[in-house]
C-alpha cells in the first residue's frame, strides 16, 4: 500500500472509503492522506482485515486500541515479526 508503520498500527474500518485507505491516525505531520487500493492482493488484504474484525467486534474497529490491552510498542513488534 505504501503505508507506513504508524499509519497501518491505527488502521481502522472507517478509512476504507471506495478504492482508497483514507489515513489520517499515526500520518506525517497529522496530515491526511489517500492510498489508492490497487491490486488484487491489496484487495484481498482489506478483506481479510474486515473478517477479523468481524471475529473480534471488541476490538473498537482498529488494530491499535490507546489504553486497551497491547501498547503501541508491542503492536510495532507483532507487526515487524509478521
Amino acid at each position: 500500500f505504501g503505508a507506513r508503520v504508524e499509519e497501518t498500527g491505527h488502521f481502522s474500518k472507517g478509512a476504507i472509503r471506495g478504492g482508497y485507505l483514507h489515513l489520517t491516525d499515526g500520518a506525517k505531520g497529522g496530515r491526511e492522506r489517500d492510498v489508492p487500493i490497487e491490486t488484487d492482493e491489496q484487495r484481498r488484504v482489506v478483506a481479510d482485515f474486515l473478517a477479523l474484525l468481524e471475529k473480534h467486534p471488541s476490538r473498537d474497529n482498529r488494530l491499535y486500541e490507546p489504553g486497551k490491552r497491547r501498547t503501541w510498542k508491542s503492536v510495532r513488534n507483532r507487526m515487524n515479526y509478521i
